[in-house]
């Protein structure tokens, strides 16, 4: 049930979304959009309708300064992503956070699935832009998260998820089957591309570097979010997480780990990353699968 039913601010693992919707205008043509190489200014905070937005580190010495587009996800800084947000503005930002099918069920074959929490386009105000941009002030199931970023990583197709793939007459005669449903593409497979080969690099030199297996090209985003209770921060309540998938040039196996209220540490790059790494080792083992060249 809570695959499809409970909600939670994505965090850090929306970001992933963020740089899709830039990549696509930006070949587009779309001059609000960032290059790949452009070099976003350095600086630890942004102000936005009269609110700090901070990033997690101080920056001290310079560290994380200077980044471009596949360093702002390496690094998680949120400033970068309120630039990108307001770069590309509500109308546009908004064209694709429903094209990933965010605020909406996803079609799945299970009764009873949420819709997660968007605020309305013509609610939405600077400030909302923002932090959604980093994956606050937005609600999601983990299935509306898992199957927007298949469709991310997968030549930007969303194909509706579902959980049967075939219903069998006691007689043993496929009474029902299931086949991939293709629903919408929200970007094209050249920025897919270009994604998928980003998040790769998070797992290599940023946050997701403990779900690194050599050989196999894994790849994702790690995402940390405060919990909310009666419309208040809860001080000290996270809800952890990591998004990834492997090979990253051609992906085949995707996983979703959330951890709800770790205890002590409470980065995903801490306590939900090491457990996608351990299931996508097994997956490995079970599927025996070699090593990409």
């Amino acid at each position: 049930n809570s695959l499809a039913i409970d909600i939670y601010e994505p965090g850090s693992t929306f970001k992933i979304f963020t740089v899709a919707a830039n990549i696509e205008e930006y070949l587009k043509g779309n001059k609000n959009a960032f290059s790949p190489t452009h070099i976003f200014p350095s600086g630890r905070t942004r102000v936005v309708d009269g609110r700090i937005i901070k990033c997690w580190t101080t920056h001290a010495g310079g560290k994380h300064c200077g980044l471009n587009l596949s360093g702002a996800l390496d690094h998680s800084c949120n400033p970068i992503f309120v630039d990108i947000a307001l770069s590309l503005g509500k109308e546009t930002f908004y064209k694709y956070i429903n094209a990933f099918n965010f605020g909406k069920v996803t079609g799945i074959d299970f009764p009873g699935e949420g819709t997660g929490m968007v605020v309305p386009e013509n609610y939405s105000r600077n400030g909302d832009l923002a932090r959604i941009g980093f994956g606050q002030s937005i609600a999601v199931s983990p299935l509306q998260l898992a199957a927007a970023a298949a469709a991310a990583v997968n030549g930007g197709k969303y194909y509706q998820p579902y959980l049967v793939s075939e219903i069998f007459s006691p007689q043993g005669i496929t009474a029902q089957r299931n086949y991939p449903n293709l629903i919408n593409r929200p970007i094209s497979e050249q920025t897919s591309m270009q994604l998928a080969l980003m998040l790769e690099s998070v797992v290599e030199n940023g946050g997701g570097r403990n779900t690194y297996i050599e050989g196999y090209r894994v790849a994702g985003k790690t995402g940390t979010a405060q919990k909310f209770e009666n419309g208040r921060i809860a001080q000290g309540k996270y809800v952890s997480s990591f998004v990834g998938f492997f090979p990253a040039h051609k992906p085949q196996y995707l996983c979703l780990v959330i951890i709800d209220e770790p205890q002590g540490a409470h980065y995903g790059s801490i306590v939900a990353a090491p457990c996608a790494e351990l299931i996508f080792e097994q997956i490995i083992q079970y599927k025996n699968i070699m090593p990409f060249a």
